[in-house]
């Protein structure tokens, strides 16, 4: 099970959803009249990590085709397909900047512009905070009509929890990613990157409390767990579940917002 999670980025995608499902609760966008949204946030995700995931495969024949080749080209094309059909009614703005978010996530890894992204020195961390970001909390706002003062708190939230979450991925991906010659922060500085949980769970802390002052302590709970798992994710990177436990933070801060409103 938590190798089929894992190969076809299922668990990623609906963290996704989790996290674009919280937002929508903070900016007063009724998740129960956007079950198209939540939907697509998912697909969309799913569709694009398995597509990239077997395009190695596809341009150089000489790669052995595995079960889970078949698994993620199914998957990949049918979330293509809906993504395809719940963009084809929406405005040129909001088209455009799916539009781009899309660029972003074929370009990290696919040499669109002669290199793929994340191969520049640095930029990985970035490009998936900004991603993930702006289709959590900027794209909701795009496409529903709200009403919120918490805007730039959640925003700010968001920057700092995806960020600690990345940070902890680069650790736990430091072997790999010095094999393919990638410039992070730990594989240039190592595991002290892991250091940055203080300020950046510190800032997720103060931030939470300041989105919601009835539920910013359940948030501040999960930035700090958060921010607890970056700090010991050089000796915790090796555990397979690791990266399970890692998507798993993404679904509890809604599951327990949500939990706690039926109080």
């Amino acid at each position: 099970m938590i190798k089929f999670l894992t190969h076809t980025y299922l668990f990623t995608a609906l963290g996704a959803g989790f996290l674009y499902a919280e937002s929508c609760y903070h900016l007063n966008i009724d998740i129960y009249l956007i079950p198209n949204q939540l939907l697509f946030i998912v697909l969309a995700t799913l569709g694009l990590y398995n597509l990239i995931q077997i395009l190695p495969s596809l341009v150089k024949k000489s790669i052995p085709k595995s079960s889970y080749f078949y698994i993620n080209a199914i998957i990949g094309f049918l979330s293509l397909i809906f993504c395809l059909w719940f963009v084809s009614d929406l405005e040129y703005e909001k088209l455009l900047f799916i539009g781009h978010l899309c660029l972003i996530g074929v370009a990290y890894s696919i040499p669109v512009f002669g290199t793929s992204l994340r191969h520049i020195p640095f930029i990985k961390t970035i490009l998936i905070v900004y991603v993930w970001t702006a289709a959590t909390v900027i794209l909701p706002i795009k496409l529903n009509f709200w009403n919120s003062e918490v805007l730039y708190s959640v925003l700010l939230n968001r920057l700092v929890f995806v960020s600690m979450i990345s940070l902890a991925f680069d650790i736990s991906h430091q072997s790999i990613d010095i094999k393919d010659k990638l410039a992070t922060l730990p594989t240039v500085f190592g595991n002290k990157v892991s250091y940055l949980a203080i300020p950046l769970g510190l800032m997720g802390i103060a931030t939470s409390l300041n989105v919601s002052a009835q539920y910013g302590v359940i948030m501040a709970v999960i930035d700090f767990s958060t921010a607890i798992l970056l700090f010991q994710s050089p000796s915790l990177c090796k555990v397979k579940i690791f990266e399970l436990v890692l998507d798993a933070s993404m679904f509890l801060k809604f599951t327990l917002l949500f939990l706690s409103s039926l109080l």
